[in-house]
């Protein structure tokens, strides 16, 4: 793995030391405001290492001793891998005494530290056993910290509140609130340690750790907080095979769902599921003794969100996952539809998909939201354009259900306006969620679910993406999609509901959570017409970690257009990544201008070799700052393209409102979608294309088609007709994209030239490129034979009567 870290020489101490070791008890005497009373003195202390280097950071050194008084932290700057003290180990230390927010510190620069290494000492001293009130009353009286520093245990503790318990890997701390009857305590889970990962203990388990403080503001007597040092700190009361980390949905059909898991031991192979968490069905075999466990849930409906939960047992007794959901597949095909509101570069087309430019997105989205019957849920950022305002109280003036979801620190007038009109709205702070100043997270979403709250599935929408519907965001550099399908809008609602707090028209403040109060309560697989669909929510889904994942499964190459890419962990695993295949990864981005400090601003400067950041790639990565964009726009985009000239290698594209930062995963409310498809990746292809070129790119981004007769601005509307798979069974997608806004309309044929179905009848569609999905069924709903079949495509510009034609031939296998 490469260390996002600066290798530090070991250096020399250049100050007088003193000539005995004190104890440490004496550096935890402070004055009545927290702050040591030898604060900047130099001491030399002696003890054990209770935690050793690389456990809370990678980057810098920070490690804990203990002698029989007390315990300490010794914190270097950048000196991770200057340093040797392992976990037992005996060591001397020199260093200068520090606080950082009320933790006494030794150390700070490698310039004013010596460590020096004794070797195994004569054995760890056992945790001191604390209870919860206990580590809160810390600060004693005569304002000492005898347990700062050292290493406890709390028994009998259960969680009450706070972040869920990291089971898979967070790229971001987790805050837990325990209790073991004495009082409320914080169970601080460092991202770095082990503990980041690991099995949910249960209702019930001991801990260990480090006991540390973070108090922001003087006096510095609060703010104590349980650290594990590694998952096996973690000590559960319950029996049975521990469950390693979380089930994962494997396989969806619209009457099945298949889900993997592991176990640190040999259990039964079980899935408890059902309509709500009281599940009520088991699936599986009880009498495996499996680590490694597949199981297959049948007799499911379509169109619908099940809870589930991993179960397995041993002699010694049973262990439970935690609660999820799955999502079923539809059982008629839905839609996906992809726009852009800039240029493109139609000479990396695919045939027939070239994507549409220049297109209005707000102006699509009334469109969409001008057709909803029952509801629509807007979750918007930034949201001020009179069109989208105007098109939402209209809807709520026909009789929909209309919510709204703005962000605290933008305006709101427009949802005031909204309000006016009889249309409820809250705002991030809602129900003491993110504070008005933002500093503590943002709700950042740009999603529009539309009709998704009432009884038919066949008629819900999701639209999402990087766009703002915001006066100032109107002309920015922007992509959105346009989903039909009930499971992913199910999702979509589920998510709205957590943040409005309540499944009504009426927000609930006390169950309102937002940021980091949320859960990860929303399915997260999807089958659209035969495409996989995953989803996920910021910051409960650790999305950044599913970005990543999505990123590794490149085999060739890795295209990026980001507004704010500041969370180097990705950066690094691309590195990582590109090192892995030996080399052989094009890794190519384009970043917008407001690139910020070199030392604490965007990954641009290290992946571009920048000298000016200590951790400049020594092969850089082929990436561009969009300077020439005009003023007025940013490049507002926040999508990964991977593998995409490579059919056979799952070729994918990774969108949605989640700029590449540390807060969008881990305290902004955020969406993200992956959508696995050749000819999704191949849209973002031509529009990254213009990016990476208009920047000073020049590399290949893969063979140029040159299709040359594709003319957006001039007579040319509709674009060659597609469909994949083909031959197909039991779905295939026809896809065509149009140039402008047209009347469309889709209808399949036999041979004979007798019409088969209608899929589309004269529907308005915005420019872009559109996948609707054909099950094979004639309007009658019986099964066609198998046999060749025509896709017509009619495409009429409402504005000047110009009509296009284009078929495809379809062959359906039974």
């Amino acid at each position: 793995m490469r260390l996002h870290s600066l290798l530090v020489a070991l250096a020399v101490l250049g100050i007088a030391l003193p000539a005995l070791a004190i104890d440490i008890i004496d550096v935890h005497q402070n004055d009545a405001t927290g702050v040591p009373t030898m604060m900047d003195e130099v001491v030399t202390v002696r003890g054990v290492v209770t935690s050793p280097n690389f456990t809370y950071s990678l980057y810098n050194l920070e490690i804990y001793l203990q002698d029989a008084t007390a315990g300490v932290n010794v914190w270097v700057s950048g000196g991770a891998a200057s340093y040797v003290a392992e976990l037992g180990d005996s060591i001397t230390v020199t260093a200068r005494v520090d606080q950082y927010n009320g933790l006494t510190e030794l150390g700070t620069s490698t310039g004013e530290t010596t460590i020096t290494n004794h070797g195994p000492g004569s054995g760890l001293p056992d945790p001191l056993i604390i209870t919860c009130a206990e580590l809160n009353a810390t600060f004693l009286g005569d304002y000492s910290e005898p347990d700062e520093g050292r290493l406890i245990r709390i028994n009998d503790v259960s969680i009450v509140g706070g972040d869920p318990w990291p089971i898979t890997p967070q790229s971001s701390n987790s805050f837990i609130d325990i209790s073991d009857g004495t009082d409320t305590a914080l169970l601080f889970i460092d991202k770095d340690t082990t503990a980041n990962g690991s099995p949910d203990p249960g209702a019930v388990f001991d801990v260990i750790g480090i006991l540390k403080q973070f108090d922001s503001s003087s006096p510095y007597t609060d703010g104590y907080e349980i650290v594990p040092r590694f998952a096996s700190d973690v000590l559960t009361h319950e029996s049975g095979p521990p469950i390693v980390g979380l089930p994962e949905v494997i396989a969806i059909t619209e009457n099945s769902a298949t889900i993997y898991f592991e176990t640190s031991s040999p259990g039964s192979s079980e899935i408890e599921w059902g309509v709500d968490d009281s599940y009520g069905n088991t699936a599986g075999d009880p009498l495996a003794e499996e680590t490694e466990h597949t199981v297959e849930i049948t007799g499911l409906d379509p169109n619908s969100v099940y809870h589930f939960r991993a179960k397995s047992s041993d002699g010694e007794g049973t262990r439970y996952g935690p609660d999820q959901l799955l999502a079923t597949a539809n059982d008629q095909p839905g839609e996906l539809h992809v726009y852009m509101s800039f240029t493109a570069d139609h000479d990396y087309a695919d045939e027939g998909n070239e994507v549409p430019v220049m297109m209005g997105l707000s102006s699509l989205l009334t469109v969409q939201i001008n057709q909803a019957d029952y509801s629509v849920d807007a979750c918007l950022y930034s949201f001020s354009l009179n069109n989208v305002r105007d098109a939402l109280v209209n809807a709520h003036n026909r009789g929909c259900l209309v919510r709204i979801i703005i962000d605290e620190n933008n305006s709101s007038a427009a949802a005031d306006y909204c309000a006016s009109h009889g249309i409820p709205y809250i705002t991030s702070a809602y129900g003491g969620n993110h504070g008005g100043d933002g500093s503590d997270g943002i709700m950042h979403n740009k999603f529009v679910t539309i009709d998704a709250r009432d009884a038919d599935p066949y008629n819900d929408w999701v639209w999402t993406g990087s766009a703002n519907m915001s006066i100032s965001g109107n002309d920015d550099v922007n992509n959105a999609v346009k989903i039909q399908d009930a499971g992913l809008a199910q999702a979509y609602t589920l998510e709205f509901n957590e943040m409005w707090g309540s499944d009504t028209q009426t927000p609930n403040s006390t169950y309102a959570r937002m940021g980091r109060n949320k859960v990860d309560d929303t399915p997260h697989e999807f089958l659209i017409n035969g495409l996989r669909v995953q989803q996920y929510m910021s910051p409960s889904d650790g999305t950044h970690g599913k970005i990543t994942e999505a990123m590794e499964t490149a085999d060739h190459s890795v295209y990026f257009a980001i507004l704010a890419f500041t969370n180097y962990n990705l950066s690094d695993a691309m590195y990582d990544h590109r090192a892995a295949l030996g080399g052989d990864l094009e890794i190519r981005g384009v970043f917008d201008e407001g690139l910020g400090d070199c030392y604490n601003g965007s990954v641009y400067y290290q992946m571009a070799g920048d000298p000016c950041s200590p951790y400049a790639w020594d092969i850089p990565a082929d990436v561009w700052i969009d300077t020439p964009l005009p003023g007025n726009r940013l490049l507002h985009h926040k999508y990964m393209i991977v593998d995409v000239n490579w059919v056979d290698d799952d070729p994918l594209v990774v969108t949605g409102s989640h700029n590449w930062s540390f807060s969008a995963d881990s305290s902004n409310d955020e969406n993200t979608l992956i959508i696995h498809d050749q000819s999704v990746a191949n849209m973002y292809l031509q529009e990254f294309a213009a990016r990476y070129h208009e920047s000073g790119g020049s590399e290949p981004l893969g063979e140029l088609t040159a299709v040359g007769d594709w003319v957006p601005s001039g007579d040319r509307l509709l674009g060659a007709v597609q469909s994949y798979p083909n031959p197909f069974n039991p779905f295939t997608n026809i896809a065509f994209a149009t140039a402008a806004d047209a009347d469309v309309t889709v209808k399949i044929f036999d041979v004979s030239g007798r019409l088969v179905r209608v899929l589309k009848d004269g529907e308005p569609m915005g420019g872009g490129y559109h996948l609707l999905g054909w099950d094979g069924l004639s309007d009658a709903g019986v099964q066609v034979p198998s046999g060749a079949y025509i896709a017509g495509v009619w495409a009429s510009n409402p504005l000047t009567g110009h009509n296009e034609k284009g078929t495809k031939k379809l062959l359906v296998v039974q």
